[in-house]
């Protein structure tokens, strides 16, 4: 869900890494929250709103509010919540909000180990679905990368072994990538629809306090 409405709520304006970076800083965010102390639909609006201006691709708060509401009418916050949720975040993230992206990375690997059209686009693809996962944030932005393009590899038959074994890598650790991200793929053999994501997400906070305790919050 959350991959899905960053896309469309900063589209046409946001890059690739605007939406990787977004999607990190919701995944850090709940490292130490919850969704029922912080409304994940109020939380991945305000990390999009970060990420536009670590990246330097600037959007207007008023703007993100506007097609938030018009992505889902039921959105139940306005510019003051957006924004007093980034100041929630900064802290929760300690104020950094650099993110390493694997995208560079994955650029050069895919020139110097000269693999085909198809296999590319298919790495390509695992990369983006990584964010779906907690692999870049437990490894350096190269071994995702690597892992990915292993795993497309795999799917296409594609042959890496004598390239990989050039490479100044731990082949633990892109193993462990490419593990994870095999298993991401078998547990999300059926996807959900947005609606039923809010229509659950409806359901937890409705076993909380609904009072009030700060932008998207629900009182323990």
């Amino acid at each position: 869900m959350l991959a899905v409405c960053t896309v469309k709520l900063g589209k046409p304006h946001t890059s690739p890494r605007v939406a990787a970076s977004a999607m990190i800083y919701f995944r850090r965010a709940y490292l130490c929250n919850n969704f029922c102390r912080m409304d994940p639909r109020l939380v991945y609006v305000a990390c999009l709103y970060l990420a536009c201006k670590a990246e330097e691709s600037l959007l207007a708060a008023k703007h993100l509010a506007v097609h938030a509401k018009t992505l889902r009418p039921k959105w139940s916050y306005d510019v003051k919540d957006l924004l007093d949720m980034e100041m929630v975040l900064l802290e929760d993230l300690d104020f950094n909000l650099i993110v390493f992206s694997p995208y560079r990375d994955m650029a050069t690997f895919l020139a110097d180990a000269g693999v085909d059209t198809v296999c590319g686009q298919r790495a390509w693809g695992a990369l983006n679905d990584s964010y779906r996962s907690d692999v870049n944030l437990l490894y350096p932005p190269h071994i995702v990368a690597l892992g990915c393009l292993c795993l497309a590899a795999s799917a296409s038959g594609v042959e890496l072994s004598q390239w990989l074994q050039r490479l100044d890598v731990d082949l633990n650790q892109v193993a462990a990538v490419v593990a994870e991200l095999s298993s991401l793929y078998m547990q999300h053999t059926y996807v959900i629809s947005t609606d039923e994501c809010h229509r659950l997400l409806d359901l937890v906070c409705q076993r909380w306090d609904s009072s009030s305790v700060g932008p998207g919050e629900r009182r323990r």
